[in-house]
């Protein structure tokens, strides 16, 4: 009996330590915007008061852009893609460009180093076993990047057909 009131004694007052650090550094609340409903809005979203509640949901273009993510194996794959990544900030096209940089190694032959953005495969290069090369071919990558990212974007744009998928799935 008097262990169990120690522990509940305890946990107790370990809730009320973290309820209160918590509380310090807690971040600001998001409030819904209020805005005041006038006589051409419905009076289903208007409440007792007159006061309408309107919450913004988030987009799919409010997700995250810019990501890039790294599936290298190799020293070579993993200075490729930090190359890659520093030099892409300088395009304005590829700054708020989600991609993916793969990689298959070979022994014999080098690394197989393949960029894409969603299902696109948007560049394809096959590094030597040498460190020295490395930033010549991300260069390389990130002009060839961007320009077959703009290239399919236009295409994209101009063919407008409501019977094709986007990616197909």
């Amino acid at each position: 009996m008097g262990m169990v009131s120690r522990h509940a004694l305890a946990w107790g007052l370990t809730l009320c330590y973290m309820s209160t650090a918590s509380a310090q550094t807690a971040p600001e609340v998001v409030r819904p915007k209020v805005s005041v409903a006038s006589e051409h809005q419905g009076s289903d979203t208007q409440g007792e008061d007159g006061v309408a509640i309107t919450q913004t949901h988030p987009t799919l273009s409010d997700g995250l852009s810019g990501v890039m993510i790294d599936r290298t194996m190799t020293m070579i794959g993993k200075t490729f893609f930090r190359q890659f990544s520093q030099q892409r900030l300088d395009s304005p096209v590829l700054r708020n460009t989600s991609l993916s940089i793969h990689e298959r190694p070979s022994a014999r032959w080098g690394s197989l180093i393949w960029i894409t953005e969603g299902n696109t495969v948007l560049y394809e290069a096959t590094l030597p076993p040498r460190l020295n090369d490395v930033d010549l071919y991300a260069s390389s990558a990130v002009a060839t990047v961007s320009d077959q990212f703009l290239r399919r974007k236009v295409l994209d744009a101009l063919r407008n057909d409501p019977d094709m998928a986007g990616d197909e799935f």
